[in-house]
């Protein structure tokens, strides 16, 4: 079983009993295990700095809970869970999860659009990432941002908090990167031939390959 990278280096796991992953203190992480360091965040263009209406709408509903817009809201839902003391798969847990799961297709949908045939929303997600030179061609760009292996939280989290989202050189490397933060995001939401369905991966059974096959979406068979 693989040693839980959290647990090893902090002595804590979010998830408790429930983490897939060993709890052993100060263990050694392998180089395929351990996740990536995220580097210092790196300012965007803040032309492309929009409100997060639909993920501040989500956690509107929850008015007793001090929602910080100012940090990732994956982090914000997890500590959410833990102030209304929501165990892992209770109906109160599983209930929120699927409603921050719409609000996350929706916010993508709001922020960077749905049309996978749109320069300009590849442009922008170019842009987001940090790729340079932005092509000027729809398939090169569309090129440049499906071979780049990037969580989508940390991309939905990056116009609100002025930061680009790591560029993980495998997806086994964002695999893991993913798994054990609990940022995964919701394939079942997200509709086929949307610009979003592109973005995913296959974060549960990652392939050992570098890159993605050219004509290929990143969206099939992932998690």
């Amino acid at each position: 079983m693989p040693v839980c990278y959290q647990f090893a280096e902090k002595g804590t796991c979010r998830f408790g009993d429930s983490c897939r992953f060993e709890h052993i203190p100060h263990a050694p992480v392998s180089k395929e295990q351990k996740a990536p360091k995220v580097p210092k965040a790196r300012k965007v263009v803040d032309q492309y700095r929009p409100v997060p209406d639909h993920i501040v709408a989500f956690f509107s509903r929850y008015p007793e809970f001090d929602y910080d817009s100012d940090l990732s809201f994956i982090d914000e839902f997890y500590r959410m869970c833990d102030h209304f003391g929501w165990r892992r798969y209770s109906n109160e847990r599983d209930q929120a999860r699927d409603a921050m799961r719409r609000a996350m297709v929706q916010q993508f949908n709001h922020t960077f659009g749905t049309n996978a045939e749109d320069l300009a929303s590849w442009q922008k997600l170019c842009e987001i990432i940090q790729i340079d030179p932005i092509p000027d061609k729809l398939k090169q760009c569309r090129r440049a941002v499906v071979t780049s292996h990037i969580n989508i939280c940390d991309l939905l989290d990056a116009p609100f908090l002025g930061t680009a989202p790591t560029r993980f050189p495998t997806e086994v490397a964002l695999s893991v990167y993913t798994r054990s933060l609990g940022k995964i995001f919701p394939r079942d939401e997200v509709e086929a031939g949307s610009l979003l369905e592109y973005l995913l991966r296959h974060i549960l059974n990652p392939r050992p390959e570098r890159g993605i096959q050219r004509g290929v979406k990143g969206g099939r068979k992932t998690s």
